[in-house]
């Protein structure tokens, strides 16, 4: 089935990693120099990619709020994420303006409910839910999946730092690993290569999202809390339209448990 292989790729490419005894530059595919070396740095901070391509199983909380323009919550959210591979399987639990969603991964088949009750809802949209949740929280790892196109941008003040830009293109058409065809621009500190956040353009409106603060656990880097605002075409923030905050990250990786 085209979406079981897809989820594959949704969060670890660890899940087709090569074997140890094969070499294999896993940033070839980044022709912009400059580029290559800021994903580099970043991934290195973020705890390397070896460590990365380890995780067996991975456990998270996550909890975020929309916001309207007047600062009124649209929808809140609390969820409960489980990830695990070889073979790969998720649970995510999710209590949504009180509603109980369910959105289950096993042997290749998606299904969600709500309350309970079993929802119609085809796996292409399932699988690309599943690849958008988790998107983000594998940055800056998730930039050497294949496909994408990556340059290096510019350098610019972001969150009161100089900040070194790569600007991403993804296209869903050709790469059934990629959710969608939108440009991304992604901010990394210019002395630490921390990422900083990221800039986003949807089909009628733009993202700037900030990453407030972090956490380790397993020797990676994980987000903790971050912060997205409505902005124009210009990258001027409008309004605060997401509050998100993630914890309680428990994963395994190598046979040994992490917290």
């Amino acid at each position: 089935m085209k979406y079981a292989s897809f989820l594959v790729f949704i969060f670890l490419v660890a899940c087709n990693a090569p074997t140890p005894e094969v070499s294999i530059d896993r940033y070839a595919h980044i022709e912009d120099e400059q580029a290559r070396n800021i994903i580099k740095a970043a991934i290195e901070y973020a705890g390397g990619i070896e460590r990365w391509e380890s995780i067996k199983n991975l456990h998270y909380t996550k909890q975020f709020s929309l916001l309207l323009e007047d600062g009124s919550t649209q929808k809140a959210y609390d969820q409960i994420h489980d990830y695990s591979y070889h073979p790969t399987k998720i649970a995510i639990f999710s209590i949504e303006n009180g509603d109980t969603i369910r959105t289950l991964l096993e042997n290749g088949k998606y299904q969600r409910s709500k309350n309970d009750t079993l929802l119609d809802v085809s796996q292409e949209s399932l699988a690309k839910s599943a690849n958008s949740s988790t998107y983000v929280l594998g940055m800056p790892f998730k930039l050497l999946d294949a496909g994408a196109t990556i340059r290096y941008g510019s350098e610019q003040d972001f969150k009161g730092k100089k900040a070194n830009i790569i600007e991403v293109r993804y296209d869903a058409d050709k790469h059934e690993n990629h959710s969608s065809s939108e440009p991304w621009k992604f901010y990394f500190d210019k002395q630490t290569a921390e990422w900083l956040g990221y800039w986003v353009a949807s089909s009628d409106h733009y993202n700037i999202v900030e990453n407030i603060s972090f956490e380790r656990a397993g020797d990676l880097l994980w987000i903790k809390e971050r912060k997205s605002y409505r902005a124009d075409s210009l990258g001027n923030r409008l309004y605060l339209r997401a509050d998100y905050t993630y914890g309680d990250y428990t994963l395994e990786v190598a046979n040994l448990n992490f917290k």
